[in-house]
């Protein structure tokens, strides 16, 4: 008996362990769809985030002059590919911002 001590503490240790062996456990990997859509909202908060930062600072930053427009409509003549890409990474944005919209109503 456990109480009178006459039975060995690893004898026990090991009787716990297999009866709770026994029974069925989801495996590790499972994982819900709240879990999931969590994940995909943070995904496209970093996609945003690394999307806006590189439009605006990376790109546009270096293409813009708020003193002289004229200046800025040359750069941008001259780069016509720097200002597409600034406005894709923009419509990436402004795409992810709507579906996080989506995931984060979903996940509430």
């Amino acid at each position: 008996s456990v109480l009178g001590g006459d039975s060995d503490p690893q004898q026990q240790v090991s009787n716990v362990d297999a009866s709770s062996s026994s029974t069925a456990q989801p495996p590790a990997l499972l994982v819900t769809k709240t879990q999931q859509w969590s994940l995909a909202a943070g995904i496209l908060y970093l996609v945003i985030i690394v999307c806006g930062m590189t439009a605006e600072v990376g790109i546009r930053g270096s293409l813009l002059n708020f003193q002289d427009a004229a200046i800025t409509v040359e750069n941008i003549q001259a780069h016509p590919q720097w200002f597409r890409s600034a406005l894709l990474l923009d419509l990436t944005m402004s795409c992810s911002d709507v579906v996080l919209s989506f995931l984060l109503g979903s996940i509430l």
